[in-house]
This record gives C-alpha cells, structure tokens and sequence, in this order.
C-alpha cells in the first residue's frame, strides 16, 4: 500500500511540471486548447490514483500537483515565473490574462470533484476489488424464496398464482442481474 501511495505522490509532481507547461498554449488567441489538454492530463493523472489507491492515494495527488503548480506560480531565482498570473497589458485576451488563475484554482477543483465521486467509478475491470463489488451486488438482489412474498406466505390458490407470477418476474430480473458482460452465471432450477 505505501509504494502506491509514492506513486500517486510523483505521478501528481509530474502531471503538474507537464500540465503547468501546457497550460498557456492557446490562451493568447482565447483558444485555450492547452488549459483543456492540462486539465485532462490532470484528470486521467488524478482518475488513475483514485483507481490505484483509494481516496487517501488521490489526496496525496492532489497535495503533491497543488503545491508543484503553486511553487511554479512563484519567482525562481532569476525572477522568473513558469505559470504567470494577471499580466495588465502584456496579455491582451481573457484567457492571456486569466489562464494562470483558472489552472491554478481550477486544478484543485477538479481533484476535489474526482474525490467525492461515488468509488464504483474507479474500479478497473478485473480487478480483486471489481469483483468483490460485483458480488456483493448479486448478494443484495437475490430472488425470493417460493411461496413468500413481501413477508406473506401463499396459502389460497388466488394467492399462490399472484406469488407464483411475483416470484416469476423477480426470478427473470434476477438472471438478468445475474448475467453481465455477456457470460451468466449459472443457477439451478427452480422447481
């Protein structure tokens, strides 16, 4: 568990090192083709940390892409700045002067967003924990016993035909519940 945690670490320093320097591209037309394409990078970047390590893995990618954009919105040591912000005059369009503000905060917003998303949107197919999400959903939609439905037991012949009908339908949804990606599992027949 701790080396994916590290991974989301770095990947989330990468992704922001890349995605700040693409950021711009476009913003002087008010094209931001590059504010887009970063912030896809740092969705499929902050989607693959969720994925791997839970809400914990994609925190540690959103602190570590966060405080590499925010450190590279500073001065260096010869006063220059790699995501300029503002600019009064130099950049003439909205997205000249506003793509530093709109990466910067929209960086964290998307990460925020990508956090709070339900988990089964981050499971990959085939893996241990898709499967045991997929299980334990079969479990919640088993079929009924014969003769009980919804906690009465049929005892008049007007009463088991309804039942016999109910059980039939909840029966069909239930091997339509059962059957997924095209191979059903297998049930025994009801007698």
């Amino acid at each position: 568990m701790p080396w994916r945690l590290l991974i989301s670490l770095v990947s989330g320093f990468l992704v922001a090192v890349v995605a700040s320097g693409t950021h711009r591209m476009g913003a002087e037309e008010n094209i931001p083709y590059g504010l887009l394409l970063s912030f896809v990078l740092v969705g499929m970047s902050a989607w693959a940390a969720r994925s791997r390590s839970g809400v914990v893995g994609a925190a540690f990618h959103l602190i570590a892409s966060s405080a590499m954009a925010w450190l590279m919105a500073f001065p260096g040591p010869g006063g220059d700045v790699l995501v300029p912000v503002g600019g009064k005059g130099v950049f003439l369009s909205f997205f000249g002067l506003h793509a530093g503000y709109i990466w910067l905060f929209g960086l964290i917003v998307l990460q925020l967003a990508m956090m709070v998303l339900p988990g089964r949107w981050f499971l990959v197919e085939g893996s241990e924990q898709a499967k045991g999400t997929v299980s334990s959903e079969r479990e919640q939609h088993a079929p009924e016993p014969d003769g009980v439905h919804m906690g009465r037991v049929a005892s008049d012949s007007a009463a088991s035909d309804s039942v016999a009908s109910d059980s039939a339908v909840s029966s069909s949804a239930a091997s339509a519940d059962a059957v997924r990606d095209g191979v059903p599992d297998h049930q025994e027949p009801s007698s």
